[in-house]
């Protein structure tokens, strides 16, 4: 399963008088889901990954900077702002202390150190966090003093030379982006792909989906969790 997300297809044939022509339909309908769940899977993965390897390597940079006393926020904007130029998936960037307290950000330069993410955005890792990577919830908000936008945070912590945690980096990934590629799949008409968190809400979908970002499903919640389960398990056995 990919860090907290996954990916939910379904895909419904039309039903046919023949019996021929329904188990042909049926078949084909299942390798379309099967396809399409593989791309699907394929472009999560990449997009997911692609940010939090910038994530940890803007980790890196802030950390030698902490071992040799020489942080730099000028240069960490404008790193940050160079790797959001070629990712048109995540919307921002920040660096912040243990405490939500910014230290750097693509978007703002110089950070209001008074400032703190954690009150205004639900970044803050999980208290109970067993990995130092992690997705936050959904939130709704401005971008750049714009309308109201979906956004779903993710994060890593980063550790000092003691081992104690300095920092956190976040990004702040686009749900639409998601929502825009799904649109580009021939699923059928009867096709739907959707993308849900972990906790059960929805994070982006084709727009014939009654669903829509932001909204709960307990069953997807409990999917998640059985499945889990079935994991734990198995590595028991």
């Amino acid at each position: 399963m990919l860090l907290l997300t996954f990916v939910v297809i379904v895909v419904a044939a039309g039903w046919y008088h023949l019996n021929g022509q329904y188990n042909d339909a049926v078949d084909n309908a299942f390798r379309t889901a099967r396809s399409t769940a593989l791309t699907v899977e394929s472009h999560a993965a990449r997009t997911f990954g692609e940010t939090f390897k910038v994530i940890a390597g803007l980790g890196d940079v802030y950390r030698a900077g902490v071992d040799l006393d020489v942080v730099d926020e000028d240069y960490l904007h404008r790193l940050m702002t160079e790797k959001l130029a070629e990712m048109p998936y995540v919307s921002n960037f920040l660096i912040v202390d243990p405490e939500g307290r910014p230290i750097a950000s693509a978007h703002a330069y110089p950070v209001d150190p008074k400032a703190n993410l954690f009150d205004v955005t639900p970044t803050r890792p999980p208290a109970d966090l067993a990995d130092d990577t992690y997705v936050g919830s959904l939130y709704r908000g401005g971008e750049h003093g714009g309308g109201e936008n979906w956004f779903l945070p993710v994060g890593m912590k980063v550790h000092g030379a003691k081992g104690n945690v300095i920092a956190i980096v976040v990004g702040i990934v686009r749900p639409s982006y998601f929502s825009t590629f799904y649109e580009n799949l021939d699923v059928g008409p009867a096709g739907r792909v959707t993308m849900w968190t972990a906790d059960g809400y929805l994070v982006a979908s084709m727009l014939n989906e009654r669903s829509r970002v932001g909204d709960y499903d307990p069953e997807i919640k409990q999917y998640v969790t059985t499945m889990a389960e079935r994991e734990i398990g198995r590595a028991h056995v």
